[in-house]
C-alpha cells in the first residue's frame, strides 16, 4: 500500500467492482479488470485485466494478472498468478504460472541430485514433483541444462482455455499446501522459460480489449440509468 500511495495509484482503476463490505478498496489494487459481487479480496492484493467470478476468494498480497477465474477458486496469500496466450504450431493455447511472490524463480542448482534445494511456494520443489507425480529428469528442464530452476521447470500445463489454464496452476498450488496428489502426467507441461517464448501478445490485446469493451459498455449503460 506504501508503493501504492508513492505511485500515485488509484484503488479502482477502469473495472467493474460492485461495492461491497467486504471489500477494502483502500487496500487492494484493481485495473482494468471485472470481478463479481461475491468473490472475496484480501487487502494489499493486485488484480489486472482479469475476471474473477463469484466464488474465487483471494488472500492476502496476490498479484493476478490476465486470468480468468469462474469457478470455485481459492488462492493462498502471497499468490503470483499470471496467465499468458500462447501459439504453439500455428494453434492458440493458454498457460497460467501460479507460484509464491516470494519464490526466487531464477536460484539454479548444477545437478539433479541438487533439485532439492530449489523451493516453489515455500516448499522443496522435489517435494512439489512428487504430489504432482512428476520424476526428476533432464527432460524435466527446458533450456541449459547446468543451470536447473523453478523458470526453467517444465511444471505448468497447457490448455486450450484461458479458465481451464488456471483452474489446473491453482489446482498445483493447493496441493502442494494440503500435500495430496495432483498429477500433472496427463498434460503437455512448459516452463516459464517456455512460455514466453511461445507467448501470443496479440491474443492477450485481444482479451483485455474485450474486457475494455465491457466495462465501457457497463458505463455507458449506468450512466443512461441514472439520466
Amino acid at each position: 500500500s506504501s508503493l501504492k500511495s508513492e505511485l500515485g495509484l488509484q484503488s479502482i482503476a477502469f473495472s467493474i467492482f460492485p461495492a461491497i463490505p467486504e471489500y477494502s478498496g483502500n487496500k487492494s489494487c484493481i485495473i482494468q479488470s471485472i470481478l463479481d459481487s461475491r468473490c472475496s479480496l484480501a487487502p494489499g492484493s493486485v488484480v489486472e485485466y482479469s475476471r474473477l467470478g463469484p466464488d474465487v476468494s483471494v488472500g492476502e498480497n496476490c498479484i493476478i494478472s490476465g486470468s480468468h477465474i469462474i469457478t470455485r477458486a481459492i488462492l493462498p496469500a502471497y499468490s503470483f498468478v499470471c496467465s499468458l496466450s500462447l501459439k504453439i504450431n500455428g494453434h492458440i493455447k493458454y498457460s497460467t504460472m501460479a507460484c509464491g511472490v516470494q519464490d526466487n524463480l531464477k536460484k539454479n542448482v548444477k545437478t539433479l541430485s541438487d533439485v532439492k534445494l530449489l523451493q516453489f511456494f515455500g516448499v522443496s520443489l522435489l517435494s512439489c514433483l512428487d504430489v504432482w507425480n512428476l520424476e526428476v529428469t533432464e527432460e524435466l528442464f527446458s533450456g541449459n541444462k547446468t543451470y536447473l530452476s523453478s523458470w526453467n521447470a517444465r511444471i505448468f500445463p497447457v490448455c486450450s482455455s484461458l479458465s481451464d489454464s488456471v483452474i489446473a496452476s491453482l489446482k498445483m498450488l493447493n496441493a502442494v499446501q494440503s500435500k495430496s496428489v495432483f498429477s500433472l502426467n496427463n498434460y503437455k507441461l512448459l516452463s516459464i522459460e517456455e512460455m514466453l517464448v511461445y507467448k501470443d501478445v496479440e491474443d492477450m490485446i485481444t482479451y483485455r480489449e474485450q474486457i475494455f469493451l465491457e466495462i465501457a459498455l457497463n458505463r455507458k449503460q449506468s450512466v443512461l440509468e441514472t439520466s
